[in-house]
């Protein structure tokens, strides 16, 4: 709920289809697609992410074969500090 012009409080949906003119219906259909396309942007910053990563290691390194090892430390380490007692 918000407060409209006049100070009573009125729900969204019905905020929006007075105004714009669709159906709360509609506003649901809506909402549900952009969350969809917000998970599948994840996967592709996290991609780019590690894509960026690795070449700033190669870099700093000036090797191809080192960032590997660095990269792979940190899901190893995460797991012995879990999973072994």
């Amino acid at each position: 709920y918000v407060k409209n012009k006049s100070g009573d409080m009125v729900s969204l949906e019905s905020l929006l289809s007075s105004k714009y003119g669709t159906s709360p219906a509609t506003i649901t259909r809506f909402n549900g697609s952009r969350r969809k396309k917000s998970s599948d942007s994840t996967i592709q910053v996290m991609a780019s992410a590690l894509i960026f990563v690795f070449l700033c290691l190669a870099a700093l390194y000036e090797s191809w074969s080192v960032p590997f090892t660095v990269l792979l430390t940190i899901p190893t380490g995460i797991f012995g500090a879990f999973f072994i007692q």
